[in-house]
């Protein structure tokens, strides 16, 4: 009677404090049964039980001579060993087969809670063989993803190989001025920012040699075509500027020095640094189950950026100047402020040299604008921080890695005194930046699943979104298919 009696109120007591979790039961019942049974046997062979008295007696001795044995703290073993004694008190007239019958019942149920102990181990570790298993698997595939980078480069480079030495020569550089036209048109700034560096040198070094009238008229002209181009509304005006954004922005994107971690969960890492003048924040994440076109597309499509950016209310597109090239307008609306911003998105495409597409956001004004497109004027609505346009710098660089896998990497500067509390941070943290990729995900896989609900689908039927999503399928699916072997 004594062991039903005990057991009963342990697992009573379990039950009652919430106790399910793996090391109590099993602290119960590796400590409890056995001591159960010791005093079970005690009655055995005596002709007459002993009395309930004596048996409630003792048991509620127990919790200063054996609460080190039982394996609880000695409040906990006073808790349980009374509730047994008015289980013996109560049950003092049951029948013994009933006792026998219930100690078998809460062995059978004890034995059971250990098998689900050791059942949840051995689940664990067959889940740190699938994550190491998982993790080889990612990096071979890694792997051969450079490899098959660095062979795509090689083809490139031997492409144009008069074109790739360190140095241009002057003859050169009419067929030098032609690419880097196409580059430009392209959107392809760091391989346009390079090769424009090396035409500058070579007609630098052409007239450092040799005065005017010994030059030929050739290159005279291809170096006076280079002026016209690199000047303010030339066609390669915008090559200096943005191929050094581009560089800048790569440093903080794939570099983690002078960044504290925030968060790391569900495979998105937030990273912050702050100055006296500015916050900036990094968000890096793996995203699988969808196709690199259609999560380019959600980021490209920036009249829909209220459908799924964190905390923002109101998106305009106010002019798509090219499938790479946006100005945009956003509005953040809630209880703390009313913030807007007014911004150029534009892109850098590197798959063919380096694997990877660049996105780029920064500030603008109405001077900034070509004529006839209008930056709204910010809003003044009072909320409980005033309002303001917020000039943020926002970059982000997007990695096909195979069909339905990406990796992204996003980066946040806005102007934050280093006075702010950190409470406010800590709500930019966990509210702007942390559900990004997850919320991007969602809307890229309604698009593959071609949802009724989706946004973005319906967006990307009209003429407009075909033109786009044929542009981004013409740059991103070849690369992918060479990376899967398909091509």
């Amino acid at each position: 009677p004594s062991l039903s009696a005990i057991v009963c109120a342990v697992i009573h007591s379990q039950l009652a404090h919430g106790g399910a979790g793996g090391h109590q039961w099993n602290r119960s019942a590796k400590t409890v049964l056995p001591f159960g049974l010791a005093k079970l046997s005690l009655h055995r062979g005596a002709a007459e039980p002993e009395p309930t008295a004596g048996r409630v007696r003792a048991l509620r001795e127990l919790p200063a001579r054996d609460a080190s044995a039982l394996g609880f703290g000695e409040a906990k073993a006073a808790e349980v060993v009374a509730g047994a004694a008015v289980a013996v008190a109560a049950d003092a007239t049951t029948p013994p087969l009933v006792h026998w019958c219930l100690a078998l019942l809460a062995l059978v149920v004890a034995l059971l809670l250990l098998l689900l102990q050791e059942t949840r181990k051995l689940a664990a570790a067959f889940a740190l063989v699938s994550v190491a298993e998982d993790r080889r698997e990612r990096q071979a595939a890694e792997e051969k993803r450079l490899k098959t980078i660095e062979s795509i480069r090689l083809s490139h480079d031997s492409h144009d190989a008069h074109l790739s030495k360190v140095a241009v020569a002057s003859a050169q550089l009419t067929g030098a001025i032609d690419k880097l036209e196409r580059l430009a048109a392209d959107a392809k700034w760091t391989e346009a920012g390079e090769l424009l560096a090396r035409c500058e040198e070579a007609v630098m070094a052409t007239f450092a040699t040799a005065k005017a009238p010994t030059v030929s008229a050739e290159v005279q002209a291809a170096a006076s075509r280079l002026r016209e181009a690199i000047a303010p509304g030339g066609s390669l005006c915008k090559v200096h500027a943005r191929s050094e954004t581009c560089r800048r922005a790569l440093v903080d994107l794939t570099t983690d020095a002078d960044w504290t971690l925030s968060s790391h969960k569900d495979g998105t890492r937030v990273q912050f640094r702050r100055s006296e003048t500015a916050l900036a924040i990094k968000v890096d994440a793996l995203i699988d189950g969808v196709r690199p076109a259609d999560a380019l597309y959600v980021w490209r499509e920036t009249s829909l950026y209220h459908k799924w950016f964190p905390m923002v209310t109101s998106s305009t597109e106010l002019l798509a100047i090219n499938e790479a090239d946006s100005l945009l307008h956003l509005e953040m609306d809630n209880w703390v402020a009313y913030n807007d911003m007014a911004m150029n998105g534009w892109g850098c495409d590197c798959l063919s040299k380096d694997g990877y597409i660049l996105l780029v956001v920064r500030p603008i004004t109405q001077a900034d604008v070509p004529a006839g497109v209008t930056v709204p004027e910010r809003k003044k609505l009072r909320r409980l921080l005033p309002s303001a346009r917020v000039e943020a710098v926002i970059d982000v660089l997007v990695e096909p890695l195979s069909a339905s896998s990406v990796r992204f990497a996003y980066s946040l500067t806005i102007p934050l005194a280093s006075t702010v509390p950190a409470w406010a941070v800590n709500f930019i943290l966990s509210e702007a930046c942390a559900n990004i990729f997850s919320n991007m995900r969602e809307q890229a896989k309604k698009m593959a699943a071609q949802s009724p609900d989706s946004a973005h689908l319906k967006q990307a039927q009209t003429a407009e979104g075909r033109v786009l999503t044929a542009w981004l399928d013409a740059r991103i699916d070849p690369y992918v298919a060479v990376l899967s072997g398909r091509a």
